[in-house]
């Protein structure tokens, strides 16, 4: 009947005007996604600029990156990727926890832990971590670099993460790690991600071989 019509009419008009908004975010939503590749772009040979107390130094060194995009019909705002644990694998396959994290990492060339957006469809690197050539991080004066119990001669990895810590928990010896991750935004649930790391300690300039021998990382 009409009156029946009306009423219902009536109320899918009180729903829409209630939930509509949840609706159309969870249908019309970003959909955020990490990928890494041991190759070029994810990984980069540069020659850094390190200032330490107004002087700067060079520097040969890697960076190796991740790349965060959105495949969502959707923007993501204000999108962070937070380091939280990391995990040594031993030989008997046990990970015990090493460090435990609350950082970001930073985005790729504008240096900063949040990254204001990704619209539909776009993606963005971040950087993971970076290595200093040996012979050049020996000529650093900055403690964080320079380890009093890592032979001078080994390839370590720092981790890009957005302070320098007061310890350098965050740079990285000889060894297979796990670590775990997670990317989220304002409009985005957190996305749990792993990188399982394996550094040999060796260094080439040759970035094949860096980054399919020396210093091996997958994304899990």
């Amino acid at each position: 009947s009409p009156l029946w019509l009306t009423g219902f009419a009536a109320l899918l008009a009180s729903f829409v005007a209630l939930f509509g908004e949840a609706i159309r975010g969870w249908i019309w939503r970003p959909d955020l996604a990490v990928s890494y590749v041991s190759g070029p772009d994810y990984c980069e040979h540069v020659g850094l600029a390190v200032s330490v107390n107004g002087q700067v130094f060079s520097a040969k060194g890697y960076y190796f990156r991740l790349l965060i995009s959105n495949k969502g019909p959707r923007r993501a705002e204000k999108v962070e990727v937070l380091v939280t644990t990391l995990r040594q694998i031993q030989l008997d396959g046990s990970r015990p926890v090493v460090r435990r994290y609350s950082m970001n990492l930073k985005w790729t060339h504008i240096g900063t832990p949040v990254l204001d957006g990704i619209s539909s469809k776009m993606e963005r690197f971040c950087d993971i971590r970076h290595c200093v050539c040996p012979k050049d991080r020996a000529a650093l004066p900055a403690p964080s670099v320079n380890l009093s119990n890592v032979d001078p001669n080994t390839a370590m990895l720092t981790l890009d993460v957005e302070a320098q810590p007061i310890h350098p928990i965050h740079v990285l010896g000889s060894g297979k790690y796990e670590l775990t991750f997670l990317v989220c935004a304002a409009n985005h649930p957190p996305l749990q991600k792993m990188l399982e790391i394996e550094i040999s300690g060796k260094w080439s300039d040759d970035l094949d071989r860096m980054v399919n021998d020396e210093i091996r990382i997958h994304l899990i």
